[in-house]
Parts: structure tokens; C-alpha cells; sequence
């Protein structure tokens, strides 16, 4: 199948008549008035363009054609490899069911010769077997008795254990869930205080920073006006002591003609 798709496809002979109707099946052209009129060359120049392009629609249409082998191809062999790899998968389960009908088949011997002995059993039964047969299967059905009995009391065991787990879990979530509570609201509590506490602390620096600095700029105040006081009698004493240089020299006449000092400025 693959040797027959790697063949090119040749194009039909509908297709090369359609592409080139100057084939055989149409005849030679009818060459009319209008071609009669029309100079040597130029008739050869048409047939020549109408040539190329037959030649060029051919060629159009063998790569069209090999495009669309080539996609075909491509998508049977897709195909192909998908069969191919469905069989692998039919055959691998297959094998597996081969082996699997061989186990049954294993199987179902041992069965079959089990019931053979079973069987063979049961017929020596009748000749004195019987009566350990009995014993045996009552043994067996106490013992499965008080296993069936042990069973259901593991399940109800069980059960409650189930039970006492989840309600303890259960119990568990819910005070973990209040304590988470408690502490949040304890926190939270925290966190309320802790900021009073901290707008108490921030108002009492405030206070506390305000009266220093009171305390401070009164001080600061105090020394300023003792300074200038101290400044002021200075001047005081200076001019006092200038105006009796001035008497004991003979100017204290004109000066209190003319009047104590600083009394223009003072005006």
C-alpha cells in the first residue's frame, strides 16, 4: 500500500483536456476571419503564450496534485501507525488474556480435582467416612461461627472506637475554637488597653513636657529680665557717673540748658 502511494498521481485526461484545449479530442482550432487578418507572428505569438500557460495550468495542477498525495499520504500513514499501534494494544490484551484463560484454566483443573477428591470423598463416605465428615464440617461451621461472632463484635468495636474518636475530635475542634476565641478577645482586650495605656502615657509626657517647658521659658524669662535689669542699671550707674564727670567739669550749666541728656531722643 505504502509502494502504490509513493507513485505521483498522473493527472486525468478530463484534467489535461481541460487545461489544454488544443488537444486532440477538439479538433484543430478554426482559424476565422479575424485570424485571417491577423499578421503571421502575431498568430504565433498567441499560440506560443496559449502553450505557456496550458504548460503552466499543467504544471499548477501536477504540484496541486502531488500537495494533495503528499497530505494523503501523510494521513494514511497517520492512519496506518494508529492501526498499527491499536493492533499492538489488541494483541497485548490479548497475551493478557491468553494468560489469564491459562490461570483460569490452572484453575479450574485444581477445582475440578478438588471436586474430584470431594467426590471421591463422599463416596467412601458411605463406607465409614461419613460420620468424620460430620465432624469435621461441624468443626468447621463453629469455627466459623465464632469467627462471624468475632467479626461483628470488631465491627461494633469498631464502631464505637469510630464514634469515641470523632466525638473527641469534634469536642477537640470546639475548644480548640474557644480557646482561638478567648485568646483573640484576650488580645484584643490587650491590644485596647495597651493603646489607653499608651494615650495615657503620651498625654502625662505631653503634661509633664509642657510643664517643663513652662518651667523652662519662665526660668529662661527670670534670667532674661535680671540680665536687662542688671544691663539697665549699668547704663543707669554709667550715665549717673557721666553726668557727674560733666558737673565737675563745668558743662552742668549748659546741660541743663540744653536738658538732660537723651531727652530729644525720648521726644
Amino acid at each position: 500500500m505504502n509502494a502504490l502511494l509513493s507513485r505521483p498521481a498522473r493527472p486525468s485526461r478530463s484534467v489535461c483536456a481541460a487545461s489544454n484545449p488544443c488537444s486532440g479530442t477538439h479538433g484543430p482550432i478554426s482559424r476565422g476571419p479575424s485570424n485571417a487578418r491577423q499578421p503571421p507572428g502575431a498568430e504565433e505569438d498567441r499560440v506560443v503564450s496559449e502553450k505557456r500557460a496550458q504548460d503552466e495550468a499543467l504544471r499548477q495542477a501536477s504540484r496541486t496534485a502531488d500537495e494533495q498525495l503528499a497530505a494523503r499520504k501523510t494521513e494514511l500513514d497517520s492512519a496506518d501507525a494508529e492501526i498499527l499501534r491499536r493492533i499492538e494494544a489488541c494483541d497485548a490484551r490479548e497475551h493478557a488474556a491468553d494468560r489469564r484463560s491459562s490461570k483460569l484454566d490452572t484453575r479450574e483443573a485444581l477445582l475440578l480435582e478438588t471436586s474430584a477428591i470431594l467426590t471421591e470423598r463422599e463416596l467412601n463416605a458411605e463406607h465409614g467416612f461419613l460420620a468424620e465428615k460430620l465432624r469435621i464440617l461441624a468443626t468447621v461451621e463453629a469455627d466459623a461461627a465464632r469467627l462471624r461472632d468475632e467479626r461483628d463484635g470488631l465491627a461494633e468495636e469498631l464502631a464505637s472506637r469510630r464514634a469515641t474518636a470523632e466525638e473527641a475530635a469534634r469536642r477537640a475542634a470546639d475548644e480548640r475554637a474557644a480557646k482561638w476565641a478567648l485568646d483573640d478577645a484576650r488580645r484584643i482586650q490587650a491590644a485596647a488597653d495597651a493603646r489607653v495605656a499608651l494615650g495615657a502615657e503620651l498625654a502625662g509626657t505631653r503634661d509633664t513636657r509642657l510643664t517643663s517647658l513652662g518651667a523652662e521659658l519662665q526660668d529662661r524669662r527670670a534670667r532674661a529680665e535680671a540680665e536687662l535689669q542688671k544691663h539697665l542699671s549699668a547704663r543707669r550707674a554709667a550715665f549717673d557717673d557721666e553726668a557727674a564727670a560733666l558737673e565737675s567739669t563745668g558743662e552742668g550749666p549748659r546741660r541743663e540748658a540744653a536738658g538732660p541728656p537723651g531727652a530729644s531722643s525720648s521726644t
